[in-house]
């Protein structure tokens, strides 16, 4: 039996579902990331003024640290939430009551998936 229920309403009942993840992304890469990057800079300004690096050198090392691999604090949390949103996104698969429930909706069980993946992608990314 095929839904008459759009994808996007899908998701956005799921999205309703999952506060807490979205608050916890939001606080966790508050930290990761500007706060973290704060500090760094306060580290670059004192070898600028000491004649050490130049100014090219500082922006390109400051926006690999942010955005790359090197800020271990974000990958942690890019992990995190990713197991997060996987436990999150699927849970209804281990209570009888809520199986039954999505069960007996009309829709089917890939538009169930995709609209938790992409939940937990956007949930992910945006704050990211």
């Amino acid at each position: 039996m095929t839904s008459k229920r759009s994808f996007i309403n899908i998701a956005k009942e799921d999205l309703k579902r999952r506060v807490w993840p979205i608050a916890l992304a939001l606080v966790g890469f508050f930290f990761a990331l500007p706060v973290l990057a704060l500090i760094k800079v306060e580290d670059h300004l004192s070898s600028l003024e000491n004649g050490l690096d130049t100014l090219l050198s500082l922006q390109y090392s400051f926006a690999s640290f942010a955005l790359g691999p090197r800020n271990s604090l974000a990958v942690i949390g890019l992990i995190i939430m990713a197991v997060l949103n996987g436990m999150h996104g699927m849970k209804y698969l281990h209570n009888k009551q809520e199986m039954d429930f999505y069960g007996s909706v009309p829709m089917l069980r890939t538009e169930k998936f995709a609209a938790a993946y992409l939940n937990g992608i956007l949930i992910t990314a945006i704050p990211y």
